[in-house]
């Protein structure tokens, strides 16, 4: 007699992923390399593309990639739209971490590029409990082995481990 195959899911991982997973390795790439313009419109596709599939937090991280590399840009427009839809997005979810490292690490580099008057404007939307940027040791210049995104003195958990923001991954520094 004939068996019937039982119903499996696929696994994950699939054809979908893979190309998003690519996405990501080439816009962290462009921001390593330093091609803030080619970067921004990735991450902000990847954000978008995060936002239609019901994944808040990860497209406030990407959203504020996006801003990020846009400002590095020298575009402060479309960063400013960007870091707006980031901490929208991170309050939207009560994610108070990312909000402290969007303070932590963006007003002082705002200001440090001359963005003075969107670095204020920025920090009228936070939160007063969250506008004190974090003190943190320097982690090297490290990348996380599983989605290739840079790793940043925030998100160090202890003197020997720190959680990628943007996978969740933890990664051994020592």
């Amino acid at each position: 007699m004939f068996r019937r195959r039982a119903f499996r899911r696929p696994l994950p991982g699939g054809p979908i992923r893979r190309r998003y997973m690519l996405a990501m390795q080439e816009a962290n790439r462009l921001l390593a390399e330093g091609r803030f313009a080619q970067a921004a419109p990735r991450f902000a596709e990847l954000a978008h593309a995060a936002q239609a599939h019901n994944r808040p937090r990860r497209a406030a991280h990407l959203h504020f990639q996006a801003a990020r590399a846009w400002f590095e840009a020298g575009n402060p427009a479309q960063g400013m739209q960007h870091a707006r839809q980031a901490l929208h997005l991170a309050d939207q979810t009560g994610d108070r971490v990312a909000l402290q490292r969007i303070a932590a690490r963006a007003l002082p580099r705002l200001r440090e590029l001359g963005y003075t008057q969107e670095a204020d404007a920025l920090q009228a939307l936070l939160p007063a409990e969250d506008s004190a940027p974090q003190s943190g040791a320097e982690i090297r210049a490290l990348t996380c082995p599983q989605c290739g995104a840079s790793l940043q003195a925030e998100m160090r958990l202890d003197a020997r481990t720190a959680e990628c923001a943007y996978c969740g991954s933890l990664i051994s520094l020592g």
